[in-house]
C-alpha cells in the first residue's frame, strides 16, 4: 500500500507494545508476517558502526601508529574515521527514521484485518461461554458479586467473569488498530464507540448509555452495569459481536440516518402542533442535535 503519514505515528512504538500485549493476554502472537517484516525494517533501517564518527578511537590509532613508529596521517583507517561527516551521519539517521516510522506504519496497517479476523473469533468464543454460563445460572452471569451458586454455578461464573474480560481484550486491540490505521473513528468517549463490539439501534445505544450515567449515579449499588464494556452489554441484554472495520462505519452510518429520522420526525410533529394551533412548544432536537 502507499505510505501515509499517521496522526498517530508518533506513538507508533507504543500501538506495537499495546497491541503485542492485548493478543499476548488473549494467547495470541503478532502475526509471523508481521513480526518478520518489523525485524527486516528495523534491520535495514540501522546504521553500521563503520559509519558512526568515533573521533576517540581516531586519536587511539593515531597514538599507537606514532608509537609504533609510523606515519598516521598516511593510515588507511585513520583518515577514513576522520573522514565520516557527522552532520552527513546524522542527516541519514533521520532519513532512516523516517522511512522505519512510514514502513512500520504500513506493516502494522495491512496486518489489521488479519489480526481483526482473530479477535472476532475471540469475541465469538467469549459469548459461547457466556452464553453456557447463563442456561446454568442466568442473570447472576452479569453481577460481580454472587452468593448462594453451588460449586459449578461458581465455576460457570468464574468462566464468564474470564469471557468478560477477553471480550474488553480484544475491544482495546481493535481500538489500537481502528487508531492507527484510521479505518474507523468515533467522537472520544462517546457512547457510539461501542458498536465495535455489539450491533445496536439508536435507541438501545441511548438506553444504555442511560443505565450506565444511572449506575454511576447510585454509586454502585446492585449489578455493576456503570461502565460501557462487555459485561454492561450483556447485562442490558445484547450480544457481542465483534465488527471488521467496514461493519463497523455500516452500523455508524444507520446509526445516523436514525438519528436524522427522528430529528426530522420531531421536527415534522413540532410544526403540525404549531399548524393545528396547539399549545406553544419547544422543538425536540434528535440525538446529536443540542
Amino acid at each position: 500500500m502507499t505510505s501515509s503519514t499517521s496522526p498517530f505515528s508518533a506513538n507508533l512504538n507504543s500501538t506495537i507494545n499495546v497491541l503485542t500485549s492485548a493478543l499476548r493476554d488473549l494467547g495470541h502472537d503478532l502475526p509471523d508476517d508481521l513480526t518478520a517484516e518489523l525485524d527486516a525494517i528495523d534491520a535495514a533501517t540501522q546504521i553500521p558502526n563503520d559509519l558512526i564518527p568515533d573521533s576517540e578511537q581516531a586519536a587511539r590509532r593515531w597514538y599507537d601508529l606514532h608509537r609504533e613508529g609510523q606515519d598516521p596521517s598516511k593510515d588507511k583507517s585513520v583518515a577514513a574515521l576522520l573522514s565520516r561527516n557527522r552532520d552527513t551521519t546524522y542527516g541519514l539517521e533521520i532519513g532512516l527514521k523516517k522511512i522505519k516510522e512510514e514502513a512500520k506504519y504500513d506493516a502494522v496497517t495491512d496486518a489489521a484485518d488479519g489480526i481483526i479476523d482473530t479477535l472476532r473469533n475471540d469475541v465469538a468464543e467469549a459469548q459461547e461461554v457466556i452464553d453456557e454460563a447463563r442456561r446454568h445460572i442466568g442473570g447472576v452471569t452479569t453481577e460481580t458479586r454472587v452468593s448462594g451458586l453451588s460449586p459449578d454455578g461458581h465455576r460457570e461464573h468464574a468462566r464468564a467473569r474470564e469471557a468478560f474480560v477477553r471480550a474488553d481484550l480484544a475491544r482495546r486491540a481493535w481500538t489500537v488498530l481502528a487508531q492507527h490505521t484510521r479505518a474507523a473513528t468515533w467522537r472520544p468517549g462517546h457512547i457510539e464507540e461501542l458498536l465495535n463490539v455489539c450491533d445496536l439501534t439508536l435507541d438501545e445505544l441511548h438506553a444504555l448509555n442511560e443505565t450506565v450515567n444511572l449506575a454511576r449515579t447510585r454509586g454502585g449499588i446492585g449489578p455493576r452495569v456503570d461502565r460501557h464494556d462487555a459485561r454492561t452489554i450483556v447485562a442490558h441484554g445484547h450480544r457481542l459481536a465483534l465488527a471488521t472495520f467496514a461493519e463497523y462505519n455500516e452500523r455508524k452510518a444507520r446509526l445516523t440516518k436514525e438519528a436524522e429520522h427522528q430529528r426530522a420526525a420531531a421536527q415534522e410533529a413540532f410544526r403540525r402542533d404549531i399548524a393545528s394551533g396547539g399549545a406553544m412548544a419547544v422543538p425536540i432536537h434528535g440525538p446529536g442535535g443540542r
